[in-house]
């Protein structure tokens, strides 16, 4: 437990300094991978807004993310997901050796059939960029 804490902690300090130059260090990769992808959530969001790629649990995350979102309630997520294509996820895998221990930082991720199985229903969805970009909307059924 002490390990995860450490490393919990390395990794909470290390996106606490990115964040003072986290858009102006983006803007490149956001304008060729993401195109519309930040206009297109925030035409839809309201409320808090969460990055899954550098967080150590996502299962825990869309289960939190399912317990306060109200019934009804729309949940939009955007990220660089496992490609659609077999050798660019061989490409994720090796960057994701490197990243994951560094910095919590997830290539290969597919949050949308978690948040299928939970019972949401996806409203909108597009994946781009060799399958590498993933966008949708899902809405949290009344339960």
């Amino acid at each position: 437990m002490a390990d995860s804490d450490g490393r919990d902690l390395r990794l909470r300090t290390y996106w606490d300094r990115q964040a003072v130059t986290y858009d102006q260090r983006m803007a490149f990769a956001e304008r060729r991978f993401f195109g519309d992808t930040r206009a297109w959530l925030c035409r839809q969001a309201v409320g808090e807004v969460l990055a899954l790629c550098a967080i150590p649990d996502e299962s825990r995350a869309l289960a939190e993310m399912d317990r306060v979102l109200r019934q009804g309630g729309l949940l939009l997520l955007a990220d660089h997901v496992a490609a659609s294509s077999w050798p660019v996820r061989v490409v994720q895998a090796a960057a994701d050796l490197v990243s994951v221990p560094l910095q919590g930082e997830h290539f290969r991720r597919r949050p949308l059939p978690r948040v299928t199985a939970m019972g949401f229903a996806v409203e909108r969805h597009d994946r781009f960029k060799l399958g590498v970009i993933e966008r949708f909307a899902a809405r949290k059924p009344a339960r």
